[in-house]
């Protein structure tokens, strides 16, 4: 039979290893979310964990006001009106809706191209597409959950 002093070391011993066998788990897996991170972001310096916590993660378009992301996507594309080409002709597209290498749409009123972006952002929300897929899907065509534009609405 073992002595109390040798049940209190073998305890102490498989504590610390479950212990050390715990710390290595959260730091294999905090090694793993951060490179998770790194790949989703093109990340490729050391980041603090503050960095890390400030990256929004993907989330559906749903979440955020649909008008909010109407309006930024404006701004985005023609610095909310500044830079509408359509405003030339009398016409109206400062959202860049429409307008790509085969068209390049002006419309008669602000209103019907605010009610059409809005029709397009509400139809892919509710395909379920995420915020950043929505957005460099609008700008790239292409549907991937992070790109330069999805980045610049955020700074928005």
């Amino acid at each position: 039979m073992l002595s109390k002093s040798k049940v209190v070391i073998l305890l102490t011993l498989i504590t610390l290893m479950f212990l050390s066998l715990l710390v290595w788990g959260i730091i294999w897996t905090g090694q793993g979310l951060e490179y998770q991170v790194r790949q989703l972001y093109h990340i490729d310096e050391l980041l603090t964990i503050s960095q890390v916590q400030a990256i929004e993660l993907p989330r559906p378009a749903e979440d955020l006001n649909r008008a909010e992301v109407v309006w930024k996507i404006y701004g985005l594309e023609s610095t909310w009106g500044k830079n509408d080409g359509c405003r030339k002709m009398g016409k109206y597209n400062g959202f860049g809706f429409r307008q790509n290498s085969r068209e390049n749409v002006c419309y008669e009123t602000f209103e019907e191209v605010v009610a059409l972006v809005h029709k397009w952002v509400a139809d892919k929300t509710e395909k379920g597409m995420t915020l950043g897929s929505l957005l460099c899907y609008y700008n790239e065509g292409l549907v991937k959950d992070d790109c330069p534009y999805y980045r610049k609405f955020l700074s928005l």
